[in-house]
């Protein structure tokens, strides 16, 4: 469910947005896509655990609570992130994921 609003806040932005779903990176390390833009973070266990939780009891937006979730995200924790602005890669990312549906 979060992952279709992310996708459809981009498109609303006239940006690409794709969610795949059957490769996985490692656990606490993820990638995207967006526009020109390539963007790789890693977020520690700790919090990524407490991320999934919310995902996974999240099937409607009415089902978000969102005192846990503003708490998770207020969390101070160290999360590194890369940004490439490469139209190139970028679009070769999104044509992975869009290979997969």
């Amino acid at each position: 469910m979060l992952d279709k609003v992310a996708v459809k806040y981009y498109s609303r932005k006239n940006e690409f947005a794709k969610i795949a779903t059957r490769r996985k990176p490692p656990k606490d390390s993820h990638i995207a896509a967006f526009g020109e833009n390539v963007i790789k973070f890693e977020i520690p266990s700790h919090l990524s655990e407490k991320l999934e939780k919310i995902y996974q009891h999240t099937k409607k937006l009415e089902d978000i609570d969102i005192k846990y979730a503003i708490d998770v995200f207020k969390e101070n924790a160290e999360i590194e992130c890369t940004v490439i602005k490469d139209r190139l890669i970028a679009d070769k990312i999104k044509e992975e994921i869009i290979s997969h549906f």
